[in-house]
């Protein structure tokens, strides 16, 4: 690098992560779930790719009382016991009284009545967010709602759910700048070990007789296992440390020997953003020579 100092990253193996951002105007390779359809009273919910993103709506549900509130979902196939999960989502219309969110660690073969898993939902009209459990589709609240301390700038949240053994949290961002949650909840649950992620919608009224309608894109799960360290030059001899988002359970860590390892140094300011990039700049004379980095990955709160 011309510095004089010995930089080496540090990074476990690349675990493949499913992706989607809809830009190719399909959903090969989601399972769609369309409960009305499986009942036999006909298909409710529409699933269009076509614009670049991904809009799941559904009709109001014809017998609430017998087939439940309106309600759909998409799934990923892969299994994760472990699991990290984003979707951003454009702020909807809060006179909607509806949830959309991520769910996870959701059982094989989905059906009416027979869904089993957590879901992370925000709800536009209270403008919060809460984790639930789903048994049998019997949804039980087992997080606190918890309400957003500020709208997203961008005008687009960024939905995030995270899985390690029986610790879930969920949160939610500014996808513009996902580094400051705008919310956070987190729950101690063990029922669900494993199971498929994806993406729902529900009528979350009362007397369950309302449309749902929400527009997701930029998909991303995987087992929360921090991705591959950068190392860049940047302007003035300083090096630029980057990593994709979202799986930002992570510390950014430092150190002289493969020994000890500090991350304290990274700690007095967050990562900058930018085009799903993390990043962090440091000089060589604050590193020092034969610096080594890494990503680990953190406990979850």
């Amino acid at each position: 690098m011309g510095c004089g100092a010995l930089l080496l990253c540090l990074c476990g193996p690349k675990v493949v992560a499913q992706t989607d951002d809809f830009s190719d105007g399909d959903d090969d390779g989601w399972i769609k779930y369309d409960p009305f359809a499986m009942a036999g009273v006909g298909s409710r919910v529409s699933f269009d790719p076509s614009g670049g993103t991904y809009r799941m709506s559904c009709l109001a549900s014809p017998n609430p009382l017998l087939l439940g509130p309106a309600r759909g979902a998409a799934f990923r196939p892969d299994l994760y016991v472990d699991f990290g999960v984003s979707v951003d989502v454009p702020v909807h219309d809060q006179d909607l009284e509806q949830a959309f969110g991520i769910l996870a660690r959701t059982t094989a073969n989905p059906a009416p009545g027979a869904v089993f898993g957590y879901a992370m939902t925000y709800h536009p009209v209270d403008d919060d967010i809460q984790i639930t459990r789903l048994d049998n589709e019997q949804v039980t609240e087992i997080s606190p709602y918890v309400p957003l301390w500020g709208p997203p700038a961008s005008g687009v949240l960024r939905v995030v759910f995270f899985g390690e053994g029986d610790r879930l949290v969920g949160r939610v961002y500014d996808a513009a700048d996902p580094v400051v949650p705008l919310a956070e909840t987190v729950v101690t649950d063990a029922t669900y070990p494993s199971g498929m992620c994806g993406i729902a919608i529900f009528d979350n009224t009362e007397t369950a007789d309302q449309a749902a309608d929400v527009t997701f894109d930029n998909y991303h799960a995987g087992d929360g296992t921090p991705g591959p360290l950068r190392i860049d030059m940047g302007s003035g001899g300083d090096l630029v440390l980057s990593w994709e988002f979202p799986f930002a359970t992570h510390d950014l860590e430092w150190s002289a020997d493969l020994m000890g390892w500090d991350a304290t140094r990274f700690q007095s300011e967050w990562p900058a953003y930018a085009n799903g990039i993390l990043s962090h700049t440091t000089s060589v004379s604050e590193s020092g020579s034969g610096s080594f980095f890494r990503l680990s990955r953190e406990p979850l709160p």
